[in-house]
C-alpha cells in the first residue's frame, strides 16, 4: 500500500488548523506550492523534514511502517533491547559485586578494629 504523504501533511495542517497560505509561509513556498504537496503522493526528504519541523509531526514514520523501513526498525529495535538486556545483566553483576566488596570492606574495619584493640593492650 503506498503512502500518500501529502494526505498525510494536509491532515497535520488541517488538525493544527494552519492554512495553506500560513503553511506556505512557515516553509517559505508559495500557497499554490502548498497545495501542490497536498496532492503529491510523495515529496523530498528536505521538504518532509521542514514539514515535520513545522507542523511538529514525523511524517518519516508512515515509511516504517512498510518494507524494507519495516524490517530495518525491526533489527534496529532487537539490537537495542540486547544491547540494553547485556547493560542491565552487567548492571546487576556490578551491584552483586558491589554488596561483596562492602561486606569485605566492613570485614576489614572490623579486623582493624581488634588489631587496634590487642595494640593498646599491649602497650
Amino acid at each position: 500500500m503506498a503512502i500518500h504523504i501529502g494526505k498525510h501533511i494536509r491532515f497535520q495542517a488541517d488538525l493544527r488548523k494552519i492554512g495553506a497560505t500560513e503553511l506556505g509561509k512557515l516553509l517559505n513556498k508559495s500557497r499554490e506550492t502548498v497545495y501542490d504537496i497536498f496532492d503529491r503522493e510523495s515529496v523530498d526528504t528536505e521538504l518532509l523534514l521542514a514539514c515535520c519541523k513545522v507542523l511538529n509531526h514525523d511524517f518519516f514514520e508512515y515509511y516504517y511502517s512498510q518494507e524494507p523501513l519495516l524490517a530495518f526498525r525491526e533489527k534496529e529495535i532487537n539490537d537495542w533491547k540486547e544491547r540494553v538486556d547485556a547493560l542491565n545483566n552487567q548492571l546487576e553483576r556490578e551491584k552483586k559485586l558491589n554488596v561483596v566488596q562492602e561486606e569485605l570492606i566492613a570485614n576489614q574495619r572490623e579486623n582493624i578494629k581488634h588489631l587496634e584493640q590487642r595494640l593498646k593492650k599491649n602497650k
